[in-house]
């Protein structure tokens, strides 16, 4: 065996190694969480999509696509009223200050 040889071999053992640790690393990285926003629809609001968004009425999804691209998110995590979505999200005190009666659309990137 001649020294280049081994030398060669080194080498790609050390960049196999540094391939490794990084793969290893890149692993073990929590992933990314999307971030989301909570918007606040006033039941005084009078355009009319609180119709669709309160209950379990079908234009309810439709409206609520629309509204989270309206205001540049892509899809809705949650919407309906304040009661609805907190409820859902596992009963826990929203971030935010609703009024009785007002809808939440909770959207996501």
């Amino acid at each position: 065996m001649s020294v280049a040889a081994i030398d060669r071999r080194a080498v790609f053992r050390a960049l196999l190694l540094v391939a490794f640790a990084f793969f290893t690393y890149m692993a073990s990285r929590p992933l990314a969480q999307a971030e989301t926003h909570t918007f606040v629809i006033s039941k005084n609001e009078g355009y009319g999509i609180l119709d669709c968004l309160g209950g379990e009425k079908a234009c309810g999804q439709i409206v609520a696509d629309a509204y989270c691209e309206a205001q540049g998110f892509a899809a809705p995590v949650a919407f309906g009223t304040a009661e609805d979505v907190t409820g859902k999200s596992g009963g826990t005190a929203p971030a935010f200050h609703a009024e009785p009666g007002a809808f939440i659309v909770t959207c996501t990137e």
